[in-house]
């Protein structure tokens, strides 16, 4: 509950005009329930022939009249009540959201393989709707029910005390009813949201890879999977629900048993002159708003697990706190060049895990292109990943023109690099918005500049709409190169001081290969080209090569050097040449 403490806090006014609605219904119910019992008295005794009809009349039409302006005062603070509890649950779903999203800007890789995507796309959704709810609930069905119970136990002290152990025996019956159920309801919303998440995962694996999945014919080892998740979750959802559906008739049968007390015992009490008709109606009156009470907060109990559990997994995104933080600043203005040196660099990936790359040390040099080469699996992609601090070195340093990552603002280290990542992403979009992703006030002439480098202008040039074409999600509507190349010039738009290429001319055929190399060559001049790639035509004109194996470096030197003194260097050379 503090978590719902912290985002309703700002909402306080909003939260006591609520309170005092729901105190207004209440108390609109009480004189409703003396109205009640006053005209049923006045009856029998008309009927009597106590009182004349005139006066019957006449009181008739004035109680008629007043529980008239009664019905509309409650009607008045049910809506008004009901409608400011909406506004405040959908603005804190909205904080909670917002909120969570700046949260999880600021995780690592580390961060969000831990808590993994499908989950922190639940809770973002799902929990954060079952919060939603739940606030709704509480603020529009729980919160009268102190009003009602307290209100309805003074009713019955004011009419008939010598039945009041009829309430107590009431709210015994009924709150041990809801301890029960919710003992068995709690472990079942848990299990719940745990083949939520596993479900979510199952199905999001099978949409990402229907490709894969058609071209090895596993259609049904996927659908049986995803039968399997849907079965399990589907099993546990009719038990929590056979539990909310037992539960109401139960607390129902109760009231109406007690019902049938009162009016047993209340029925002698008449007939002895020791009690009104009138009273018996009252107090019935107020007996069912005491147990309506109780059956509205356990409405709402049954349905807090669910919320608990909701808030637990938002706290736990909310309070993670992330692996890698902002330094303490530095003048990135003032830094003498861009180098990108390594110093004894390890890395892994937890504590129980072995080092990935192991005391890796070279500089890669402002205006000069530095090529990665290694076997697959020896850490290359890892070793890019901790340049913008996506993962930050377990052991040794890694510095920029001198001055340790660790020590810059993350924006500021993140604004000098421009990363395009082994995996070619593209947003839904049309083609500009993807290269202008990082300044979206970019001149039209810096977005054509960066296609052009990138070698998309031509294709960009063959489609209909040219820069104004659809792009789907994660370019699933443009071939492999063509994902790349958007990649690598929305990487150049940020006129970056370092640019980083993570094999990222894999899907290019020679000739665009070569156009590209040669385009980042022309741009060279103040920056820092870092390329992990196996493609001759890069290779063999890069200013310093890097040869790993196993996350170590084997050997670093030029072409010319490494082809005639390093085993590992001429096998690459060899399975790319076919010699």
């Amino acid at each position: 509950m503090k978590l719902l403490a912290r985002f309703t806090a700002k909402y306080k006014v909003t939260l006591v005009m609520i309170i005092l609605f729901s105190v207004a219904m209440v108390v609109f119910q009480l004189w409703n329930a003396g109205f009640i019992a006053n005209v049923t008295n006045d009856t029998i005794e008309a009927l009597d022939g106590k009182i004349t009809d005139e006066q019957f009349k006449s009181k008739l039409v004035q109680t008629a009249f007043d529980m008239l302006v009664i019905m509309v005062g409650m009607m008045a603070s049910s809506v008004l009540g009901g409608y400011f509890s909406g506004r405040v649950a959908v603005h804190v779903s909205e904080d909670i959201r917002n909120r969570m999203y700046e949260k999880t800007m600021s995780f690592s890789l580390k961060e969000m393989n831990d808590i993994t995507v499908p989950s922190m796309i639940t809770r973002c959704t799902n929990d954060v709707l079952q919060v939603q709810n739940g606030l709704y609930l509480l603020l529009t069905t729980a919160l009268p029910v102190p009003f009602l119970i307290v209100g309805g136990i003074v009713g019955v002290m004011q009419y008939q005390l010598s039945m009041a152990w009829i309430v107590a025996l009431a709210v015994g019956l009924v709150s041990g009813l809801f301890v029960l159920l919710i003992r068995k309801a709690l472990p079942l919303h848990q299990r719940m949201a745990v083949e939520l998440d596993s479900l979510n995962r199952v199905t999001r694996e099978g949409m990402t890879g229907i490709q894969m999945l058609r071209a090895l014919n596993r259609e049904k080892w996927n659908g049986d999977r995803i039968r399997d998740g849907s079965m399990m979750l589907k099993k546990t959802a009719e038990s929590s629900g056979l539990i909310e559906a037992v539960m109401q008739p139960c607390m129902y049968l109760i009231l109406n048993l007690l019902n049938l007390l009162v009016i047993w015992i209340g029925g002698n009490a008449v007939s002895k002159g020791t009690m009104q008709v009138g009273d018996i109606t009252a107090f019935i009156n107020y007996l069912y708003m005491v147990i309506s009470g109780l059956i509205m907060g356990a409405v709402v109990g049954l349905q807090m697990p669910r919320v608990v559990i909701g808030m637990g997994r938002i706290r736990e995104v909310l309070d993670t706190e992330p692996a890698i933080c902002d330094g303490k600043g530095s003048d990135i203005a003032a830094l003498p060049n861009c180098d990108v040196e390594f110093e004894n660099v390890s890395f892994r990936y937890s504590d129980e895990a072995g080092m990935v790359v192991r005391n890796i040390s070279f500089t890669a040099k402002q205006g000069e292109m530095t090529v990665i080469v290694g076997n697959t699996g020896c850490g290359k992609t890892t070793l890019m990943q901790l340049i913008p601090r996506l993962y930050d070195a377990t052991e040794g340093t890694i510095r920029i023109g001198g001055t340790d990552v660790r020590e810059m603002k993350l924006n500021e280290l993140r604004s000098l690099i421009g990363y395009v990542p082994q995996r070619a992403f593209l947003y839904s979009g049309n083609i500009r918005s993807n290269i202008a992703f990082r300044d979206k006030g970019i001149l039209d002439d810096e977005v054509a500049r960066a296609a052009e480098l990138s070698q998309s202008m031509q294709f960009i040039k063959a489609k209909e709409k040219g820069f104004a074409e659809w792009i789907a999600q994660g370019g699933s509507n443009v071939s492999g190169g063509q994902r790349q190349r958007l990649t690598i010039a929305r990487a150049l738009t940020a006129s970056p001081k370092i640019l980083i290429l993570d094999d990222s001319a894999s899907a290019l055929d020679l000739e665009t290969g070569l156009k590209l190399r040669d385009a980042i060559r022309s741009i060279m001049g103040d920056i820092t080209v870092i390329f992990v790639t196996q493609r001759l035509s890069f290779i063999r004109n890069a200013d310093r090569i890097v040869v790993m194996q196993d996350g170590e470096i084997k050997a670093v030197g030029r072409h010319e050097e490494l082809k005639q003194s390093c085993g590992i260097y001429q096998d690459i050379l060899q399975s790319q040449m076919g010699a």
